[in-house]
């Protein structure tokens, strides 16, 4: 791990901790069970640094890397790297065939939708969401 690989991480932990999301479905991802780990690291490319995860199941999950972000939805792997977070997101509903459905209710939300790739990004619920959107918006004034 590199010395900028390393401060990232910590702002991530301290900022996810600031905002209390290891008390939501958010976990970071050392303290992820054994067999989760394993799956998820032969997933992502090998030399990415994972941090934290909102994890539902094995087959629905969220991770963010100190470079990267993954989602997995038990088919495909969504990856937005550390230049493109930047990009413009929209808080959704769902996603259908048709487009996207936006939400003005902060309750209903569970993806964010990046603009620049058209790629969807799950959370367990709202809460985790926003409190994410936070350390993103953090990251972008660090980059």
């Amino acid at each position: 791990m590199t010395i900028e690989d390393n401060w990232y991480k910590n702002r991530i932990l301290w900022k996810a901790n600031k905002n209390e999301l290891f008390s939501h479905n958010c976990i970071e991802f050392k303290d992820l069970d054994t067999e989760y780990k394993e799956f998820i690291i032969n997933l992502i490319p090998k030399n990415k640094i994972p941090v934290i995860i909102f994890f539902n199941d094995i087959n629905q999950w969220t991770l963010l890397c100190t470079d990267n972000l993954y989602t997995y939805n038990g088919e495909e792997l969504v990856s937005i790297s550390k230049d493109d977070m930047c990009q413009k997101f929209i808080p959704t509903i769902n996603q259908d065939e048709s487009g996207i459905v936006s939400s003005k209710e902060k309750r209903d939300v569970q993806w964010l939708y990046a603009t620049k790739s058209k790629k969807s990004i799950w959370f367990p619920s709202s809460t985790e969401l926003w409190n994410f959107w936070s350390i993103l918006q953090m990251l972008c004034k660090l980059k």
